[in-house]
């Protein structure tokens, strides 16, 4: 079980790499403070200010991304 679940989050990591344009990955990051040493959380809000763009441009950009994602995790299962 434990070598399904390293494959599954190594399709995962393959994804971000190759599947998640810049902004997607930068949003996503934000969003779940991820690669910040604080792990500090962004509201859409926060990350619209940063990019000059409304919080529903930044939540499409989330909610395209998170589909990315799941299509490479489905792929990866299937």
């Amino acid at each position: 079980e434990q070598l399904w679940l390293k494959d599954t989050v190594s399709g995962v990591c393959r994804a971000i790499g190759t599947e998640l344009a810049p902004r997607e990955k930068d949003v996503l990051a934000k969003r779940f403070g991820l690669g910040s040493g604080q792990g500090a959380k962004m509201t859409l809000e926060a990350i619209g200010k940063q990019y000059g763009v409304t919080r529903e441009c930044v939540r499409q950009t989330e909610k395209r991304a998170l589909e990315k994602l799941r299509q490479a995790v489905f792929q990866h299962l299937v």
